[in-house]
């Protein structure tokens, strides 16, 4: 008697051999209705609506990807990485950690270079939109935590932020409606920091020094190494200015 583990095994393997699922299945004829459907049916039903479910759901976090690549390859794009890299325990409005990486290599992808930077950046944008609604740091606060350690060893980059390097004005592309017109300068480097403010996520162009700041800061390197490493990229980085700009873009948090 197979266990209930065993059974679901199986059924995710005839899950996801779609269009073969006459030829090779594990449970097939094994399932029961009430509404007078065969196993067969059953099961492309199921995965009809698996498939439809999840490629929607990356349709929304990639809207600017649907919108270069086409309906048509993005939905093929879609299933073929659905099938390489099937759901976990995420939520469906997080999936696709896999996506961007999957991009550089898929045949109908490979040679938009600066797609899979575009995708990071709108699944960075989802997550920022999803994450907790943690309090962030505000001037005030800032300064109490100051005067209690000067150090600043709590401060964090807040949950709903994220840094993004790319070697294409992101920023510029995601809001262009034809790609075409955009010139792409060569070995030139672009940095970005997402944030969100009233539950809407921004993307920022910052200095390659204050990313490297909030870069150390993200890793827990502490105020003091974070500012060395942008000071020795960029001498005159004034660490007051630096604080107060993203202090007003919302960007920092007490960690616990």
């Amino acid at each position: 008697m197979k266990t209930i583990k065993t059974i679901q095994k199986y059924f995710i393997k005839d899950l996801f051999n779609t269009g073969e699922v006459c030829k090779n299945t594990n449970l097939l004829g094994k399932y029961t209705s009430h509404h007078n459907l065969s196993s067969l049916q059953l099961i492309q039903i199921y995965q009809n609506n698996f498939f439809s479910t999840h490629i929607d759901s990356l349709k929304t976090s990639y809207s600017k990807t649907f919108e270069i690549i086409g309906k048509k390859t993005f939905e093929q794009t879609a299933r073929d990485y659905i099938k390489a890299y099937p759901p976990k325990k995420e939520s469906i409005q997080n999936y696709g950690h896999e996506f961007s990486n999957f991009l550089k290599h898929y045949k109908h992808t490979k040679n938009l270079l600066y797609l899979p930077d575009l995708a990071k950046l709108e699944f960075l944008l989802s997550l920022s939109y999803y994450s907790k609604n943690t309090e962030c740091l505000n001037i005030v606060e800032f300064a109490k935590e100051q005067k209690k350690d000067s150090l600043l060893t709590r401060l964090g980059l807040h949950v709903s932020c994220h840094l993004i390097l790319s070697s294409y004005p992101l920023d510029k592309i995601i809001k262009l409606t034809k790609i075409d017109t955009l010139k792409i300068q060569e070995n030139k480097k672009f940095y970005f920091l997402i944030v969100r403010n009233n539950f809407t996520p921004q993307i920022l162009a910052i200095k390659k020094e204050s990313f490297a700041f909030l870069t150390e800061i993200n890793n827990n390197k502490g105020i003091v190494y974070s500012t060395k490493k942008a000071i020795r990229i960029n001498d005159s980085f004034n660490l007051q200015n630096e604080l107060l700009f993203f202090l007003e873009q919302k960007s920092f948090m007490l960690k616990k």
